[in-house]
Formats: C-alpha cells, structure tokens, sequence
C-alpha cells in the first residue's frame, strides 16, 4: 500500500458523459426499433439490412462507451476503497499509539500528584515539628521562670 495521490476521475467529466450517452441511446434505439421491425419485414432488402446493421452497430458502440465509463467509476471506487482501508489501518496504529500516549501521561501525572502530597505531607510534619519546639522552648521558659519564682520565695 502506497500514499500516492489518488487520480479519480472527474464527477463532472462522468457526469457529462454519461447525459451524452443517454442522449444518444434514445436516438439509437428509436432508429433501432424502427429499422428491427423493417428489417424483420423485409429481411431481403440491402438498405434495410445495412441500416439495421449500422444501428446494430451504434448500439455496441453505445454500449461499450458505457463500459468504459462505468469501468472508470468502478477503478475509482476500488482506489478509493483501498485508500480508505489504508488510512483505516493508519488510524488503527495511530489510535493504539494514543492509548500508550495516554497511560504514559496518567503514569507522569500520578507520579506529579505523588511528589506534591509527599511535599504537603513534609509541610505538615515540619509544622508540627515547629510547633512541638515552641511549646518546648515556651514550657522550658516557664519551667526557668517557676523555678526562679520559687527560689525566691523560699529565700
């Protein structure tokens, strides 16, 4: 499978001959009918038999005009199709590469929330630490000071 550029054919193009090739058809199978029946009437008659045969002849020409443009549709289609399954195949790949994209991102973001409740749960500790050490130093201060009071007194 290649990712060359596809060459479909026009729509237009198509379009355009295919209202030509129903045009014609109309003619041709008028004069068809008409020179069918004069020639089953007359099957002696060489004028007959040449018209019916020029416009036997119209007719396969007609019909494999409408081959043709109907095989250019059908190879189109089938490029087309072939273009898709690749790009279906492409996104296939690229749609597992985005999970593991993803898991890999939730795994560094987890690890981001980690550190940040581990830098929280440090905070915390060292505030209560800090605490602790203030009513220590504030209780060895009172204890200082209740025991110069005391002496004091019994001096």
């Amino acid at each position: 499978m290649s990712t060359s550029p596809l060459s479909l054919p026009n729509p237009a193009t198509i379009s355009s001959q295919l209202i030509s090739i129903q045009e014609q058809e109309r003619a041709i199978l008028d004069d068809f009918t008409k020179y069918y029946i004069l020639y089953k009437q007359n099957p002696s008659s060489n004028e007959f038999t040449q018209m019916f045969s020029s416009i036997k002849g119209n007719v396969h020409k007609i019909h494999s005009q409408l081959f043709t443009v109907t095989n250019t549709i059908q190879t189109g289609i089938t490029d087309l199709n072939d273009l898709m399954r690749e790009l279906n195949t492409k996104i296939e790949e690229e749609k597992k590469a985005n999970k593991i994209l993803i898991l890999d991102l939730n795994k560094l973001n987890n690890r981001n929330n980690g550190a940040t409740e581990m830098v929280d749960n440090y905070q915390s500790m060292y505030n209560l630490q800090y605490f602790k050490n203030f009513t220590m130093i504030l209780g060895i201060i009172l204890l200082i000071l209740m025991l110069i009071f005391i002496n004091k007194k019994k001096k």
